[in-house]
């Protein structure tokens, strides 16, 4: 099996509490003015949609099959040619180190889905 060295960019960022389109457009605008141009997957902060307040979570669910969050995905995807995914990074309790884990749906080779 052949080994392929990738780029990863992580994109950390507020979002705008319960506003899944101004988070949308803030992270088009932080893409446009800091992706590095050889980034292949882009990881977006956990919940950046909504940011984490929870009472927004269920009124901010999107069906998958008619979802503006997954067609935005898919745009930037295509074009910027990246592969956006959401990422956490934890503190370890009694460890001088952080855990680290990104899942994203490849849209530039058939709907690929991968979770590191």
């Amino acid at each position: 099996m052949e080994k392929k060295k990738i780029n990863v960019s992580m994109l950390q960022m507020t979002s705008v509490i319960g506003d899944v389109e101004a988070n949308c457009q803030k992270v088009k605008n932080l893409i446009e003015k800091y992706l590095d141009k050889s980034t292949d997957v882009l990881v977006l902060p956990e919940v950046w949609t909504v940011g984490w307040a929870c009472q927004h979570f269920r009124k901010s669910a999107q069906d998958l099959k008619d979802s503006n969050v997954v067609r935005f995905l898919s745009s930037i995807a295509k074009k910027y040619n990246i592969r956006p995914g959401v990422g956490i990074a934890a503190p370890q309790v009694g460890f001088n180190k952080r855990m680290f884990a990104v899942e994203f749906d490849d849209f530039l080779d058939n709907n690929k889905h991968y979770s590191y």
